[in-house]
């Protein structure tokens, strides 16, 4: 998002004022009461923001506001709901069938009154593939895509995946729509399916009169453009907008006035382990700070309650493994200590720091972005409660790029970090061994450390830091990772299930996780909504929200 105008800041904000005409007490719908009166209930016309320069084709959007727009414009073949499952919305059926995804769609119009085909989902899926956004990523296990009539679309997919149903919320569009332009070749935004449809000229949203599930009895929906930080800033302040979604990654709240929810995001915030290290290659130091760690402290007191405590390595809201994730949300100290005695660490030194039989104290640094406060915060909680089992930890906190340097040239015992899962839960890349961002374990080729360029990376080398003794006699040490790629393997090729990696993630335990980041969504005072956010849509229950 751009953060400049500041010259205009103040006449945008004053023009925005004037023209979103968003809360006059006429907005509204009536309901009948039983004595023949009436009770306001329903709004008519909510305020969202947008920007203005952007734009609204799904696949070309840049801003935010825009991006989460899309989800009202364009339906989905599926959406995901605030438990991962997936609801069908274009889609009637999805069948998985090996590398083989049979979609069959629903009889679905678009908003010119058109009906919608597979072969718009096959040109959809083209852009999709084609786009600089994530969407790309998503879809890179798809293979071909081919309309096999005008209601059936077959997907063949490079390797098996269960869920990978759970991956097809990409928006769909009208084929070459994205083209059209009006009589002074300004380019008109795509034709969707949406509960809505984006009028020009009078910067709204209105009700789409053919969508699938009826009109929305929210009629209107009124932009205001917020180009920058300021502008956002004094509408919210302002009380201008209905509705506003942070997903918090900066860590500032927003400063609306209004009911607050949490929004449910598929972000791991995790410890990561450098297994290459003496001491981090025996599972009983992995499983001691697992132990040792107080999720629940962690996820009140760093993220102010806007987290969730991870169970295990997959969000605890996923149906498919409530039940089998059984990481203790606050600290099991006996159970970490006995870890650590296991391992021949069984006194301690004047300053209740663990040593082994040669006096060596137990010290490992973590790292952490500097930049981020909610993960700092958890670092400094990270370090007290280690410190408590008798844990030495040197937290250092560095630059974005020193951090990155660090990561990538193994110098750190541990880091704190977060991840963005897909939400066909592909956690692959985190904790194989030939994962792209599993830093630490064995089998990534890190980039050799420049020391000339960085002078403040840290070591992995102290003076009072030592492992068990059986460790340090022995310079050929290494952690067979093989249970956990095998599992992955076995998962992706048919042959194993979800349970068989949330047993081998818990048997070899790579990384710690944390806990599962929120979002917020904040609603005007005068406005109540219990479930107005999802995973893949901000504004999935908008059509819900009611007068208090």
């Amino acid at each position: 998002m751009n953060r400049i105008y500041r010259i205009m800041a103040a006449f945008l904000c004053l023009l925005t004022v004037c023209l979103a005409g968003c809360k006059s007490p006429d907005n509204t719908t009536s309901t009948p009461t039983q004595d023949g009166g009436s009770v306001s209930t329903v709004p008519s016309a909510l305020s969202l923001f947008f920007n203005a320069k952007d734009s609204l084709n799904p696949y070309a959007v840049t801003s935010e506001h825009n991006y989460k727009l899309q989800t009202l414009l364009y339906d989905p073949l599926v959406k995901i709901n605030p438990t991962f499952q997936p609801e069908f919305v274009i889609a009637e059926s999805v069948e998985l069938n090996g590398k083989t995804c049979t979609v069959v769609l629903k009889s679905v119009t678009f908003s010119d009154g058109s009906a919608l085909t597979a072969h718009d989902v096959v040109y959809s899926i083209k852009l999709a593939k084609a786009s600089t956004l994530s969407y790309a990523e998503q879809l890179k296990n798809v293979r071909t895509y081919t309309a096999t009539d005008s209601r059936t679309v077959t997907i063949t997919l490079d390797r098996h995946d269960p869920y990978f149903t759970n991956l097809l919320t990409f928006p769909i569009l009208k084929a070459e729509s994205e083209k059209r332009t009006d009589g002074n070749k300004i380019v008109l935004p795509p034709i969707g399916s949406g509960r809505y449809i984006f009028n020009r000229e009078t910067a709204t949203l209105t009700a789409n009169p053919y969508h699938i599930n009826g009109v929305s009895p929210i009629a209107t929906i009124n932009l205001i453009d917020a180009p920058d930080m300021e502008v956002l800033d004094f509408n919210l302040e302002s009380d201008n907008v209905d509705i506003y979604n942070s997903d918090l990654r900066d860590g500032k709240m927003p400063s609306m006035n209004g009911s607050v929810s949490a929004t449910t995001l598929n972000n791991l915030v995790f410890l990561g382990m450098n297994i290459n290290s003496t001491w981090l290659q025996y599972p009983e130091l992995r499983y001691a700070l697992s132990y040792a760690v107080d999720r629940t402290q962690i996820t009140t007191k760093a993220y102010h309650s806007y987290a969730l405590p991870a169970t295990g390595i997959f969000s605890p809201l996923w149906e498919d493994t409530k039940g089998v994730q059984n990481l203790p949300s606050t600290a099991n100290l006996q159970n970490s200590i006995a870890n650590l005695e296991d391992l021949g660490y069984n006194n301690k030194d004047s300053e209740g720091f663990l040593v082994n039989s040669k006096g060596k104290r137990l010290t490992l640094s973590l790292i952490c972005n500097e930049e981020n406060d909610r993960r700092v915060a958890a670092a400094i909680l990270i370090k007290q409660q280690l410190e408590a089992v008798g844990i030495a930890v040197n937290v250092k906190l560095l630059t974005f790029n020193q951090y990155s340097r660090a990561l990538s040239g193994g110098d750190f015992d541990l880091y704190i970090a977060e991840v963005s899962f897909f939400n066909n839960m592909d956690v692959s890349e985190l904790v194989t061994s030939t994962g792209s961002v599993s830093y630490g374990i064995p089998g990534i080729k890190a980039e050799p450390t420049d020391s000339d360029k960085q002078p403040e990376t840290p070591s992995d080398s102290d003076a009072d830091t030592a492992a068990p003794e059986d460790i340090i006699e022995s310079e050929e040490t290494y952690i067979n990772n093989k249970t956990l790629d095998d599992a992955v393997k076995a998962f992706y090729d048919g042959n194993a299930s979800i349970v068989d990696i949330v047993n081998a993630f818990n048997a070899d335990m790579p990384i710690v996780p944390l806990c599962y980041r929120s979002g917020i969504t904040v609603l005007s005072n005068d406005l109540e909504n219990s479930q107005i956010s999802s995973v893949t849509d901000v504004y999935y229950g908008i059509t819900n929200t009611k007068l208090k």
